[in-house]
């Protein structure tokens, strides 16, 4: 097995321990921009994909190695659940330290989030390329 899929095994395993959700198939975390107020979602979440949806749980970053590493208290309690086809990513912006995007979501306003670069960040890298956006 290689690092990246030690470590999406990681995510997936953790984020199904600390929530209880069966199916997870991908997760990994986001940031929501600061500006991007009235989303529903809390400032840092973890997106979780199972086979039909799409669910968001708080998510706490703290951990030294963030975004390689992931513990199943990182995760917090759900914030809101979509159809999986209904929600998708798009906008990427690869920066110095870290990748813009533009999660979308049918019916609501786009939502500008970051994530560590994707190059060191492989939960986030599949997450976003399983839901439309480009490696």
């Amino acid at each position: 097995m290689d690092q990246e899929e030690a470590v999406l095994r990681l995510w997936r395993e953790q984020a199904t321990a600390a929530t209880g959700i069966a199916g997870i198939e991908l997760a990994a975390s986001l940031q929501r921009h600061l500006t991007a107020r009235g989303t529903g979602l809390p400032s840092n979440f973890a997106l979780l994909l199972t086979a039909d949806e799409v669910v968001a749980v708080k998510f706490n970053p703290r951990n030294r190695l963030h975004p390689v590493e992931v513990g199943a208290s990182q995760f917090g309690k759900e914030v809101a659940r979509w159809p999986r086809g209904s929600v998708g990513v798009a906008d990427l912006d690869a920066g110095r330290m870290a990748t813009g995007l533009t999660l979308r979501v049918e019916g609501a306003d786009p939502i500008p989030c970051r994530t560590p670069q994707l190059e060191r960040n492989p939960a986030a890298a599949a997450l976003i390329e399983e839901l439309g956006g480009v490696r």
